[in-house]
């Protein structure tokens, strides 16, 4: 059994929320914590965050990163202001 399929199978009732780790501790926002039993087993993923992209806003990473279309041309400035 792989490692998702036994994650799979564990996973009833997961919870998932963002979390900043304070002095090697992940706190769990109070909302959660009612869910969790003290002194429960847990599985912990950690997928750190880019503090780079998170702080993008979607229209300056596309700007960097644009995205090409099969069929679709650049328009000049003359063709986008006919418009």
């Amino acid at each position: 059994m792989t490692f998702r399929e036994k994650l799979a199978e564990k996973m009833k009732n997961p919870v998932e929320f963002e979390a900043k780790i304070k002095q090697g501790m992940i706190y769990i926002p109070e909302e959660y914590k009612n869910k969790l039993e003290d002194g429960s087993q847990v599985i912990v993923i950690i997928n750190p965050v880019d503090k780079e992209n998170q702080t993008k806003r979607l229209m300056d990473k596309l700007a960097e990163n644009p995205i090409s279309v099969k069929g679709e041309r650049k328009l000049t400035r003359e063709e986008i202001h006919e418009r």
